[in-house]
């Protein structure tokens, strides 16, 4: 038997992730943590929330995905009894779809069996696994970042620039499915603007006069730098399952360049 150590997000939620550890090579896959492979009756095991398909009962599903501290293992489905007798041959999966038995242990209390399931998909689903799914595609459904600053010509210094990330504020809705399960997820952003280290937070996405959500200004003349950064926060749900706050971080960077002039003082001779 070989273990697999993983690591533990310590954000909004506490789910592990798995490392894949076959049985054999037809095993289905898991993606998530401190995962065991047994090849003799328990195909795997790990702690999380483990996301079961529709054949199991709406509240013992939304009971395994969301809990933190708790164990799951899943193992061949048929318990022979004295006679070597294996009721799983007669209810089993249509072709070669594997067929297994899911368990359950809360912290600190007992195993108890989570019904007889087909691994239609291949695969072992994990609540995190859909996070780092959404993690790797969320900037395909988001506004894309596209800073800039006010007055974009002859700017100088001592005058406040007006800046704006290009996107809009507000939550943004996007669904996906995932290993069989529809996914819906809400998100919405925070900018953080770093202004050559000097930095500012905002809740909204700035833009040209009047606009004076997002203002620095350079006391300097020369080419500054400027970078804004859009971090996103939200929850989604599985089938309905849910919410779960998303954990993983989301977030899109980009910086760019602003010259300011120096200001020059003239002196003119008022009208005689």
């Amino acid at each position: 038997m070989r273990r697999v150590q993983g690591l533990r997000p310590t954000l909004f939620i506490a789910f592990v992730m798995m490392s894949l550890i076959p049985v054999s090579s037809m095993a289905p896959a898991v993606s998530g943590a401190e995962v065991v492979g047994n090849p003799e009756l328990i195909r795997y095991e790990g702690s999380g929330g483990l996301v079961l398909p529709p054949s199991v009962d709406r509240v013992t599903r939304n009971e395994v995905a969301q809990c933190r501290g708790c164990s799951w293992k899943i193992t061949s489905a048929c318990v022979p009894d004295a006679e070597n007798y294996c009721d799983a041959a007669i209810r089993g999966c249509p072709g070669l779809i594997d067929h297994v038995r899911t368990w359950f242990r809360p912290a600190g209390g007992q195993w108890r069996e989570t019904g007889l399931i087909c691994l239609s998909s291949n695969t072992v689903t994990t609540l995190v696994g859909i996070e780092g799914l959404i993690a790797e595609s969320f900037y395909q459904y988001v506004p894309e970042l596209n800073p800039r600053c006010w007055p974009e010509s002859g700017p100088v210094v001592n005058i406040p620039l007006l800046c704006g990330s290009g996107q809009a504020g507000g939550t943004q809705e996007w669904s996906q499915r995932v290993s069989g399960f529809a996914i819906a997820i809400n998100a919405e952003p925070q900018w953080a603007w770093n202004f050559e280290r000097e930095y500012r937070t905002s809740d909204l996405p700035g833009g040209p006069y009047p606009d004076m959500s997002v203002t620095h200004t350079f006391h300097t003349s020369g080419t500054k730098h400027v970078v804004v950064e859009a971090r996103w926060s939200g929850i989604f749900s599985i089938d309905g399952l849910g919410p779960f706050p998303i954990e993983r971080d989301l977030r899109q960077v980009k910086g760019f360049e602003v010259e300011i002039g120096q200001a020059h003082a003239r002196l003119t001779r008022p009208n005689a």
